[in-house]
């Protein structure tokens, strides 16, 4: 299970723009829930490793099931936040020319001609916020 966020300032979204295997992608801040921590717990955790910002929860929007495994993905809007943007925890120690992590912010608009993964998840975006 995951929990990821849809950071939204100024009709801006925040994504992670990958680089992996010869692949170029979008994904939301987020990653795996441990044990013991519920799924907001992992999300705040994530957001601050991966971002270095400071998250609230506005909500819960969506869960997705990976068709590859059929697990859940859990999806949540973060509206407040603080920090100095930045690349941190797992992510920048992985980071290189061959597995690229960059933080982009993202007109909501541009949405639709991105690779943003899971595939269903441009759809709900689409359909929940410029509909």
């Amino acid at each position: 299970m995951t929990s990821r966020a849809l950071i939204l300032e100024d009709n801006k979204v925040l994504l992670i723009h990958r680089f992996k295997d010869g692949k170029e992608y979008f994904v939301l801040p987020g990653g795996h829930i441990e044990e013991n921590e519920s799924e907001e717990e992992a999300l705040i955790r994530e957001i601050k490793e991966e971002t270095n910002l400071d998250a609230q929860i506005d909500k819960k929007l969506w869960t997705l099931k990976n068709p590859f495994d059929n697990s859940e993905h859990h999806f949540f809007l973060v509206t407040k936040f603080s920090g100095n943007l930045q690349l941190g925890g797992p992510e920048l120690k992985k980071n290189s020319e061959e597995n690229k992590y960059t933080l982009e912010w993202h007109n909501l608009t541009e949405i639709s001609e991105l690779n943003l993964v899971p595939k269903p998840l441009k759809k709900k975006i689409i359909d929940s916020f410029l509909k």
